[in-house]
């Protein structure tokens, strides 16, 4: 009876063991974690309405019901405990870690790396699940979706790579396969450029014939054009797409850029992470970062060609990388307040952690279990800094203390503990470092018809909340006059906005019945709606 290898057993416990932290944390109550889990009661079980909603509702610009089946798994056992939630996220990332292992030595022994693919494998999956470009995926409740989506998709490309081989049935291996992407969809649609993946694999390291194996990739294909337009959908619906005329061509071929250079570099020096990487309003695609990484992209393309027939695995892994990439790096849809986000690299970095791999089995395992050891003791801490919202917050501060979002977003929290001078230097800072919101806020107040400063307003988070959290802070010192006077400056820039028009009239309600000004010349303290930036 052959031994059964535990390797992936371990690669498994590593990656428990390098997110640990994770069971103490709080919920990030405003990123994310509140608008998805705590204020959204329709997830909350598995009736018939429950059931109903998960698999139609476009909630906040996604579309993923096999998450939301997994929120009310952890519901019917622990209610709203976040370590629940924290728990099944580790041990979803510690499956992937496992089923890295059986995908990364099957494409390693393709490759030709012989009686070195376990051990290549092991470290593959070992360098994966510890990585700290890892922990916004895994210590962040909200972020199920791309654990859960991971799970999927090994499983498809898994059975892909067992049907390539031959063993079995071969058509029930497709089936599975097919099966397991239907699913992997279904959790989020950051898996849609599977199908150009499998061709790439096709072409090494399976070494098929490319033009037998078109025809079988049009299933896949037929699935991710129905995810990538029903997550089109989902994104109007959420009005957190950007157009083309927000976010031109050159400003979206130098974000896709950017975030090529972007994971590669953190993935070989990961310093400064942060849980937001602000988009800056307005792009400039020419500013040094922007070109530099550009070039990079370039010269690495370039290379990876050169080096097709004696090094393969480059440019397979390169244009791998890059297809994993396509759907989140901004080029063909830009969605959100960030730039690049750690979590969008959870499936485009399994190529580059296979090379690494090899290059470990090839060589001493010294140098790969000491960097091992160091990539989980700062996956370790980059856990902490997702304890709560305070210290999510303020590690975004400190590795952009020019944040506005992260300004705005501590004010939100400062001012629901009361604290309302901290609170108010955190607004205003915002609305500083967003001069131009405000200018564009006060110049259509004022009647001005140019669609650029309504623009301005659509795609910039901080032109739509930092001014209404900085009334609602005015109201709740009792500035009565000043909020009212910011609330209706925003209500004349954007009528929709019922947030805004709710607490004017509840403000303007307060006015009328509260009492006369104290000895400080400031009312009673009025409580209006803050919003918090997603």
């Amino acid at each position: 009876m052959p031994k059964r290898d535990w390797r992936p057993l371990l690669a498994a416990a590593l990656a428990l063991a390098a997110f640990l932290p994770a069971l103490r944390n709080d919920w990030a109550t405003n990123w994310d974690d509140g608008i998805y889990l705590l204020s959204n009661l329709a997830w909350r079980g598995f009736g018939t309405a429950e059931l109903r909603w998960m698999w139609t509702a476009f909630f906040s610009g996604h579309y993923h019901p096999l998450t939301w089946m997994s929120y009310a798994l952890d519901y019917s056992v622990w209610g709203l405990r976040p370590f629940g939630f924290h728990l099944t996220n580790l041990l979803l990332h510690a499956a992937n870690a496992g089923l890295f292992f059986f995908v990364a030595r099957r494409l390693l022994a393709a490759g030709g790396a012989g009686a070195a693919a376990p051990a290549g494998a092991f470290w593959a999956a070992v360098f994966f699940a510890v990585h700290p470009l890892r922990t916004e995926s895994v210590a962040w409740a909200a972020e199920r979706r791309d654990l859960l989506s991971g799970l999927f998709l090994l499983l498809s490309l898994l059975a892909y790579l067992r049907r390539c081989a031959g063993e079995g049935r071969p058509r029930l291996w497709l089936a599975a396969s097919l099966l397991a992407y239907a699913l992997s969809l279904l959790s989020k649609a950051i898996g849609v450029s599977l199908p150009a993946v499998l061709l790439l694999l096709d072409w090494y390291p399976l070494r098929r014939p490319l033009r037998r194996v078109w025809l079988e990739k049009l299933p896949y294909a037929a699935l991710a054009v129905a995810a990538a337009l029903v997550g089109l959908a989902a994104q109007y619906s959420g009005r957190s797409l950007w157009g083309w005329h927000q976010h031109g061509l050159a400003q979206r071929l130098a974000q896709g850029a950017y975030s090529a250079a972007f994971y590669l570099a953190k993935t070989v020096w990961p310093a400064n992470l942060s849980p937001l990487y602000e988009l800056r309003v307005p792009f400039d695609p020419a500013q040094p970062r922007f070109l530099l990484a550009a070039a990079a992209a370039i010269l690495a393309t370039w290379l990876a060609w050169r080096l097709r027939r004696s090094r393969p695995w480059w440019l397979a892994t390169w244009l791998c990388y890059l297809a994993t990439l396509t759907p989140v790096c901004g080029v063909l849809a830009q969605y959100g307040p960030q730039l690049v986000a750690d979590r969008y690299s959870y499936l485009a970095c399994l190529g580059p952690a296979v090379l690494l791999g090899a290059a470990a089995a090839r060589s001493r395992a010294r140098w790969a279990a000491a960097l091992a050891a160091g990539l989980a003791v700062l996956s370790w801490r980059q856990t902490g800094y997702w304890r709560d919202a305070d210290a999510l917050w303020n590690r975004v501060l400190a590795v952009a203390p020019d944040s506005a979002i992260a300004h705005n977003n501590l004010g939100v929290l400062l001012s629901r503990r009361g604290e309302l001078e901290g609170a108010r230097r955190h607004f205003t800072r915002a609305l500083e470092l967003n001069g131009a919101c405000i200018e564009a806020r006060r110049a259509l107040a004022a009647g001005s018809r140019d669609p650029r400063l309504r623009r301005e307003i659509e795609i910039n988070p901080i032109c739509r909340n930092a001014a209404l959290n900085l009334a609602a802070n005015q109201a709740a010192r009792g500035e009565l006059a000043g909020a009212i006077s910011v609330l209706r400056e925003i209500v004349a820039t954007e009528p929709g906005n019922a947030k805004a028009a709710a607490n004017l009239e509840r403000a303007l309600a307060l006015r009328h019945r509260s009492p006369a000004p104290d000895q400080s010349g400031t009312r009673k303290q009025a409580a209006l709606k803050p919003a918090p930036t997603r």
